[in-house]
């Protein structure tokens, strides 16, 4: 119907019309004050029987906001078993599920204000919300105004949304209540572990002020390194377990001697230990522990870790050999002859004298095949011109002769200081045989000359 009159209210809540002629009336509330939903239409009729004015009271329900959220997120729920050459392998399987345990603050976008006065500044806190079981939360009565939810806590391993979500609760003046519903969803954090493998290499043989020479190692980065990731305790899903000593992920280690892993991972204890290794290298049995905690997480939602904070070192398998020198005919063991072992390539991996006992002692080789030879002879005796041959074998036994001769030198009349071992020591046996020698010579010529007398005396 037509506009009769525009009332306003003072500050007691009053307004008051001018006269109104007889008939049927509509009141009809068309602003009210902010916070409060407008009155419902008033009827009224003004006939001759109304002789005092007519109170009509207008009701204004005050207005409420909610917030509702409904939180969902990646989950361990089981695992999925496979089969590899080290045995089973246990992957942890996520799903997406209601997420409890997530907190979220309620914060103030602007002013808020209510009958003109701000009752929530910006960025204030309104409330607090921690979802339930099921992944749900709703906040209590808000003034109207332009909010956001920050997520401030959520259990671990989940991560943190860094990101704000806008929410505005609006008086839209006919619905008292307003219920607004946000779903949120959050991502799990994915584990980097990393660890970095050297391994030993032959280097150049490295010449001492003795004159003595033993071939280096060197280290490079270790490729071919296979390493397993284990669960060092029982990892429980919603549906399924990793049991305790399983193995989770295998990976082998690249060119520049670098293991990763990088995958979703339970929190839990672990710990890497390597499975494989490339042939003439020792595989270790060191289990290197760790712990994975959902606080670590970065920004990315990434927990990065270095299993070990040192490279870790993978020797040659080498076993130690010996070298004897003996005399050739009584077996007496020689020191000081020099000796140079050289490998199948021709290389010098060793050289060295021998001790007070004939012996060079824990030459540390490499399996394979070799050969040696003598440079300098004890004193007194000739240099051997042999080169003797023999093969290490990988379970560390040796085959063929690791044990050399020297033939004494043959003493020369008038020089009977020649020693017999290059150590000073007269060979007394060796002084009788020529005593010996000389007494039977002496004899042969007497028993000449007595024969010769004899003839002539005929």
């Amino acid at each position: 119907g037509e506009v009769i009159c525009t009332l306003t209210t003072n500050g007691e809540g009053i307004a008051e019309s001018q006269p109104l002629p007889y008939g049927s009336y509509t009141l009809r509330q068309t602003e009210g004050t902010e916070g409060f939903m407008l009155a419902e239409d008033v009827s009224f009729t003004i006939d001759r029987s109304d002789t005092e004015p007519i109170r009509l009271t207008l009701i204004n329900e005050p207005f409420a906001g909610t917030i509702a959220i409904e939180k969902t997120g990646l989950r361990f729920t089981g695992v999925e078993e496979s089969q590899s050459e080290y045995g089973t392998i246990f992957t942890p399987v996520f799903e997406e599920r209601p997420l409890g345990g997530v907190e979220f603050e309620i914060r103030a976008a602007e002013d808020i204000e209510a009958g003109g006065i701000v009752v929530l500044a910006k960025d204030e806190v309104a409330e607090v919300l921690t979802t339930s079981a099921d992944g749900l939360a709703e906040s209590g009565s808000l003034y109207p105004g332009n909010y956001y939810l920050k997520e401030v806590a959520a259990p671990e391993g989940t991560v943190i949304s860094r990101e704000t979500i806008p929410v505005s609760v609006v008086n839209d003046g006919e619905t008292p209540i307003v219920r607004i519903t946000v779903e949120v969803g959050n991502d799990f954090a994915t584990t980097r572990l990393t660890l970095h493998k050297l391994a030993e290499e032959i280097g150049q043989a490295a010449e001492e002020e003795n004159g003595s020479l033993t071939r280096q190692f060197e280290t490079k980065p270790g490729e071919g390194f296979v390493f397993g990731l284990f669960a060092d305790e029982a990892l429980e899903g919603e549906e399924g377990e990793i049991p305790e000593g399983s193995l989770v992920a295998v990976a082998e280690t690249d060119a520049e001697g670098k293991w990763l892993v990088e995958m979703r991972l339970p929190m839990g204890k672990y710990y890497v230990q390597e499975l494989a290794c490339p042939e003439g290298y020792e595989r270790s049995e060191m289990q290197y522990a760790l712990e994975i905690a959902g606080e670590g997480a970065d920004e990315r939602g990434m927990i990065v870790m270095d299993v070990c904070e040192e490279p870790i070192v993978n020797h040659l398998v080498t076993y130690p050999v010996t070298i004897t020198k003996s005399d050739l005919t009584s077996g007496e063991p020689l020191p000081g002859a020099v000796i140079e072992i050289r490998d199948e390539a021709g290389e010098i991996v060793y050289r060295g004298t021998t001790d007070e006992n004939g012996r060079m002692e824990n030459i540390e080789l490499i399996p394979g095949t070799y050969t040696f030879t003598e440079i300098s002879a004890p004193k007194g005796y000739e240099r051997s011109e042999e080169t003797i041959t023999f093969t290490l074998q990988e379970d560390g036994e040796i085959t063929g002769e690791t044990e050399m001769k020297d033939k004494r030198i043959p003493e020369e009349p008038g020089n009977p200081d020649v020693p017999a071992t290059g150590d000073g020591r007269i060979d007394m046996l060796s002084v009788f045989g020529v005593i010996l020698l000389v007494a039977a010579g002496g004899m042969l010529l007497v028993i000449e000359v007595k024969k010769r007398i004899q003839r002539k005396e005929r």
